[in-house]
Parts: C-alpha cells; structure tokens; sequence
C-alpha cells in the first residue's frame, strides 16, 4: 500500500487488518474530538477528512486528509488526549484498528513492530519537515508579509537637489492644514470646507509625487548639485523620503494611513486593512485625522478596493447560480473573505461549499465568526496554509478538484514566477470546463507613490497583456477575460479550463 505505511509487507498488512474494523461516517461527523480520549488508530479508506484545532474561540482547519492516509497516530503514541478534532467532510470510510490488538501485535512480531515504527517515524518526519519549512518560509515574509522595520532613507538627495517648487508647496500644505485645525478648533469653519480643503491639499502632494518621481525630473533634479550626483533610483527614494518626513505627522492622523504604514500585525496588506476600507467610517487622531482618513478612503486605492468585492460577487455568484450540484469553491489567500458571505447572502438554497486559506490564523479566526454571525458557518472551511508552499508542493492539505478557484489581492504581491507556480497549481485542482478568477492592480493606479513612497507598500502592478503573460507562461491553454473596476485601476483575469 503507497502511503504511510507503505514499509509492511503483505503478510503485515493482513496481521494489522485482521482485527480492524471498518467504520462509515456521514459528512459533519466527528471522528475524533479534540481533547477526548483515543486509542484507535485510523486508516482512511474513501472519503475526505479535516483536521480541526481551536483558536481564539474558533475552529480553524489545518490539515485536510484524504484516502490512504492517517491520523489518530499521535494519541496511540503518546497515549495522550487528541490534539486535535477530525471531522468527516463527506461520507467517510476508515479502517479503525483498536490500540489494545495493536500493542499487543507490536509487542508479539518484533519485525512487524520495526517496520512499522519505522513507517510512523518517515511519516512524522515529513510532516515535520514540512512544518520546518513553512514557518520559515513566514519568517522569510513570504505571501505580503513586511519587515517591521522601515527602510533607511538618509542620504538619498542634498538639499540643493529638492525643487523650490516642491518646498513652497509643502510649506503651503502644512500652512493649510494648521490653519483649518485652529479652525476647526475655534468653530470658525464649517466641516465641508474643511474636508474640500484637505482633499485639494493631499491630492496635491500625490500630485508632486507623481511629478518630481518620474525618470525626467530625478535626471534634472541630479543636475542641481554635479557633486553629489546618485543614480535616478537614488534620487527617487530621496524625493519620496523629503516629502515623508515633511507630512508625516499630518497624515498618520488618519487611522487607516497609520495602520497601512505601521503594518502592526506584519503583513503589507492584512484582512482589517481591507475591513477598514470596506466600513469607509472615516476616524482619526485629532480634529483633522477623521477628514484625512476620508480623503484616504475616497481615493482610487480605496474605491478600486470596494469596487472589486462587488465585482467579484458578482461573477462568483453567476458562476454558482449555473453549476447544476454542489459549488465547490477555494479562496486563496482568503482575509475577510466579504464577496463570498456576499454571494451566499445572494445565493438563496444554492449549496457552496467553501475552502479559506490563509496563512494569518487571525483572519481565518475573525472569517469564522462571521460564518456563525451571518448564519452561514455550515458553508465555509477555514484552513491555515502557505498558499505559496502550497502552490510549491510543501502543502499540508489534499483538495478534492473544484468548481471555482480565485484569489482576491495575492497577485499584486508575487513575483512572476511564483504567479506562473500557483496559476499551474489552481490548474491541476480545477475541474475541466471550470474558471479561475484572480485580480491586480493597474500601472496606471494613481495612488502607487503615495503607497511606495509615504506608507512603504509595495505592489507588482500589471496591465492586461502581462496578465494574459502570467496565464500563456502557466498550464492554462485558454487566454483570460480581463475585466475593470469602474475606476479602472483594478483588474480581473478569468481564465477557463
């Protein structure tokens, strides 16, 4: 038998079934309970299983099994409680074998007991391996994840190299800005005023980014000062760094810039930045904070955003209103994963079925407790996974072929090759005839130096000919569909099977 125990001999596998018992479960049955007692030993036969852990309250899948495979084995060797909940996903059948009959077989045939050892010990050994290998891989920031720690951007550019332009206008900006705060603090202007007024201002500094970052104006910037001439690149973190430190303070009075630039919980693009975009509740430190966030959650970053979670809605609900049985669909890279509880607000008694990936196990937590809030727990799996291992053959789960795989975001964070790698796996996990979705931000996104140069946020931007690139480099032999957002600034591929 290939698999776990793939070491025994033919006369070893019919000592160990002699006494097992096969056992069926129906979908949503628990086969072991997290915590409980067991001693059985548990070799599955047809069907898929999950295991679950519990986080913060929620339950969390982390591993998914299919037929061949094993679980129960850590109980039986440590004779502890279960670690972990398996749960049947659909009709299940497995060989239960009782651990009394195989201590007892172990202890009797002492080559029977080497080569079985030996088989838990490879199977361990894997999995630990592949353990090993993925919390390196996060620790590497792998799939958006970001140092905590800012760049260096001292040296870049002299100070006779900054266009006078650009100091006069900055000093106009934070002239503006203290003049509407003491206005605002002394009642003496009303808050449409105020909020046309910073708009104007912080749209001018994106603006003066734009400007003074492109290829011409760093050439004649570096002119300024022969002496301390640096390559263009140079100069343009230099220019970005100027106008950094000189708004800084004003503009972290916003709650969603200061969230996108501190990054506190390590990734570039987390699940509550798009929550906080997707509330569009403008807040804020002090009394213009709230006008700034505004300003923020209007821009074409923002609006792209909540544009395309309509979008996507929309196409994943057409999708699983023409699939005649159960729409399986898998969301990588999942976050809050709002366009899915959309669809299922809008699918009526449609039966989907769900898989969330993510590496953030705080995501995960938070998307399951909107599964139980919205009433639709019974349609979504949680799952924590490297979406890139995973894409790299160093996933922990084995995934039935689906109706529907999308990602939402992930795109703008992979390089190339690695977009190429989890384009080729989405393929060999898709039903034929079937569609992927996934999106990307534009080159021609207006909002790109503010994210590089003021809150450090890298994005891979791609037009439609690199994405249709991506998909003729991948297994995919169909070229996709590209849709936009109504800004034009996010893109959607779909690509047939």
């Amino acid at each position: 038998m290939e698999g776990p125990f793939n070491l025994l001999t033919e006369n070893d596998w019919k000592q160990l079934l002699r006494n097992a018992r096969r056992i069926a479960f129906k979908k949503d049955e628990v086969l072991i309970e997290e915590g409980a007692t067991s001693k059985i030993l548990y070799i599955l036969r047809e069907g898929y299983v999950r295991v679950d852990r519990n986080h913060d309250g929620q339950s969390l899948t982390y591993a998914r099994l299919g037929p061949g495979e094993l679980f129960g084995e850590m109980s039986f060797l440590e004779q502890a409680d279960a670690s972990a909940s398996v749960i049947a996903e659909d009709d299940v059948e497995a060989d239960a074998i009782d651990g009394p009959f195989l201590t007892s077989l172990l202890a009797s045939e002492p080559g029977f007991s080497a080569r079985f050892y030996n088989s838990l010990a490879v199977t361990l050994s894997h999995r630990l391996r592949d353990i090993s290998v993925n919390l390196g891989e996060l620790n590497l920031n792998e799939i958006a994840q970001v140092s905590r720690f800012h760049r260096t951007r001292l040296g870049h550019i002299t100070d006779q190299q900054i266009p006078q332009e650009l100091e006069d206008e900055i000093e106009i900006f934070q002239n503006v800005m203290s003049e509407l705060n003491s206005g605002l603090r002394r009642r003496k202007i009303e808050e449409s005023d105020v909020q046309s007024q910073v708009n104007a201002r912080c749209n001018r500094m994106i603006d003066l980014l734009d400007q003074y970052t492109q290829p011409e104006a760093l050439v004649e910037i570096g002119y300024d000062d022969l002496m301390s001439f640096r390559d263009t690149s140079h100069l343009d973190i230099g220019i970005g760094a100027y106008i950094f430190r000189e708004t800084f303070n004003i503009f972290m009075l916003s709650q969603l810039i200061a969230h996108c630039y501190m990054k506190p919980r390590g990734f570039a693009d987390d699940f509550m930045t798009s929550e906080m975009i997707y509330e569009n509740e403008p807040q804020g430190d002090g009394r213009l904070g709230p006008f700034i966030d505004a300003w923020f959650e209007s821009r074409p970053f923002c609006t792209a955003r909540r544009e395309i979670r309509e979008l996507l809605t929309q196409i994943i609900l057409q999708e699983a209103i023409e699939d005649t049985g159960v729409f399986y669909v898998t969301n990588l890279a999942s976050g809050s994963c709002r366009e899915l509880f959309d669809t299922c607000a809008r699918a009526g008694n449609k039966v989907i079925e769900t898989n969330c990936l993510d590496v953030d196990k705080d995501a995960l937590a938070f998307a399951a407790n909107l599964a139980k809030e919205t009433g639709h727990a019974d349609r979504f799996t949680f799952m924590q996974e490297n979406v890139i291992a995973m894409s790299e053959g160093r996933g922990k789960f084995t995934i039935r072929p689906q109706e529907f795989i999308y990602s939402l975001g992930l795109f703008d964070y992979l390089s190339d090759e690695q977009a190429v790698n989890l384009l080729n796996w989405i393929h060999d996990h898709l039903q034929d005839g079937r569609d992927t979705m996934i999106t990307n931000y534009h080159p021609s996104m207006p909002d790109k130096y503010f994210l590089d140069h003021i809150l450090e946020w890298k994005i891979n931007y791609r037009d439609a000919d690199e994405l249709v690139g991506l998909f003729s480099a991948s297994k995919f032999t169909n070229a996709p569909e590209i849709k936009t957002v109504e800004s034009g600034v996010n893109q959607v591929a779909i690509c047939r099977k």
